[in-house]
C-alpha cells in the first residue's frame, strides 16, 4: 500500500510541477475510486462518516495501516 501511496503522490507532484492545481480533495476522490475491492471495508465507512473533499491527504494515506493493512 505504501508503493501505490508513493507513486500516487509522485504523479501528483509532477503535475503541480507542470503547473497543474491538484488538491486534497482531487487526490482523495481518485484513491478511493482506484483502490481495490478488497479495501471496500474501508472505502465506505471513510466515504460515510469523513468529509473527504476536507481531509488532508496525509491523513487519507494513514488510514489502510490503522485498519492493519
Amino acid at each position: 500500500m505504501d508503493d501505490f501511496f508513493n507513486k500516487f503522490k509522485g504523479i501528483t507532484n509532477n503535475l503541480q510541477s507542470l503547473g497543474r492545481k491538484v488538491t486534497s480533495s482531487d487526490m482523495n476522490n481518485k484513491v478511493l475510486r482506484m483502490l481495490p475491492m478488497e479495501y471496500n471495508s474501508i472505502i465506505y465507512p471513510i466515504e460515510i462518516y469523513k468529509d473527504i473533499n476536507k481531509m488532508p491527504f496525509q491523513e487519507l494515506m494513514g488510514i489502510p495501516q490503522e485498519c492493519g493493512d
